[in-house]
């Protein structure tokens, strides 16, 4: 190795030295007006060492700069999972200049704190979707829209705003609008929420084809993920063309999947077609619940058999079924506000009642987690 060493020395002295002498000339300059003389050589070196004593220097003090913002911004973060978000965004307001990611952190802080007061602007559009966020978990639909277009002008794959405008347009009734939102997201998101997406895209589906009517999106919607409310409404859609056929195929495999509780609740709520299940719901009675089984009844007015299960039922169902007994307009009146409290489903993620199935709760923003509570 000292032998290695010592050529490449000799080999560096000896280019050096040619360096040297061929660059021995004498050259002229001028500097604040006297002029120097000066090797050509030694010029060259001067300038090569001048450039990267500059270009050191320069870097030297981004770095510190860099270094700088980058801990106030990890400061941030240690305060705001700390629980102080008001500290927080102090701090983060210091990095505001340079960093996108500090404007969103400011903006996560101040929302989590004393609410936003004042418009934060990034290149990136990660303070807009923030905001955007945080806008429609207020419930102000219209301001989060807003500011998550912003945020897809400046990033069209923005997947939080995305998915805060097909929040925002579900919330608003608006099932196409938030179909074609969710069209996106399902393409963009990761590959840990692909099945989610595909469930909130074909449940978006349903809700669009309750209103339109359009067969290809009852088959998309089948194709893309058989969720109870999916297969729900594709038996009653069979129901009602009178393909007893593929009604009781579809009905048996929801029974083999244990969705039968959670079907039997939606098409409880839909027209007479759904006496033609009956004998197949009797088939299985001992499989399904028997609140869900007295509701499904109840639809259907067989009092007879309500009575049968008076004793195996939920002291709410029971209520109900006591109700029918009363006949005339009172009877219905209590009947109508019995069912009313009587809220069979529940949001798994914030305990939200309901009295139907809806595929995102409004109290939490989160879909696919509203199930039956007889499930």
């Amino acid at each position: 190795m000292k032998v290695l060493k010592t050529i490449v020395l000799f080999v560096v002295i000896f280019l050096f030295s040619i360096f040297v002498m061929q660059n021995t000339q004498l050259v002229n300059v001028n500097i604040f007006g006297t002029t120097y003389q000066l090797p050509l050589f030694l010029l060259i070196l001067i300038l090569l060492f001048g450039g990267i004593g500059l270009t050191s220097l320069v870097l030297m003090t981004k770095h510190s700069f860099l270094t700088g913002s980058y801990k106030t911004v990890l400061k941030s973060l240690a305060e705001f999972y700390r629980g102080y978000t008001y500290r927080s965004g102090e701090i983060a307001r210091k990095a505001l200049r340079k960093y996108d990611e500090a404007k969103a952190l400011y903006v996560q802080a101040l929302e989590s704190s004393e609410g936003l007061q004042e418009n934060i602007s990034s290149e990136s559009g990660l303070s807009e979707a923030l905001v955007g966020k945080y806008a429609l978990i207020k419930r102000d639909t219209q301001k989060a829209k807003e500011y998550s277009l912003i945020a897809l002008q400046k990033d069209p794959k923005n997947l939080t705003a995305l998915k805060t405008l097909r929040d925002a347009h579900y919330l608003e009734g608006l099932h196409q609008e938030a179909l074609n939102y969710q069209e996106s997201v399902l393409k963009l998101s990761e590959r840990w929420e692909k099945d989610i997406n595909k469930r909130i895209l074909s449940e978006l589906l349903i809700l669009t084809f309750i209103n339109s009517k359009d067969e290809k999106q009852l088959e998309r919607a089948r194709d893309t993920y058989g969720s109870f409310f999916v297969l729900a409404e594709y038996i009653y859609y069979l129901l009602q063309k009178g393909k007893q056929k593929d009604v009781r195929k579809e009905l048996e495999g929801a029974f083999e999947k244990g969705l039968q509780n959670e079907l039997l609740l939606i098409l409880s709520e839909k027209g007479e077609e759904i006496r033609e299940i009956l004998p197949m719901v009797e088939e299985r009675q001992d499989s399904i619940n028997k609140d869900v089984l007295a509701l499904f009844y109840m639809r259907l007015n067989l009092v007879s058999k309500l009575e049968d299960l008076q004793t195996s039922v939920s002291e709410n169902i029971e209520l109900l079924i006591s109700s029918y007994k009363l006949g005339g307009t009172v009877g219905k009146l209590l009947r109508d506000k019995l069912k009313a409290l009587n809220k069979m489903w529940v949001c798994t993620i914030c305990g939200k009642e309901y009295n139907f199935y809806v595929p995102m709760c409004d109290g939490c923003f989160t879909w696919g987690k509203v199930n039956s509570r007889r499930g």
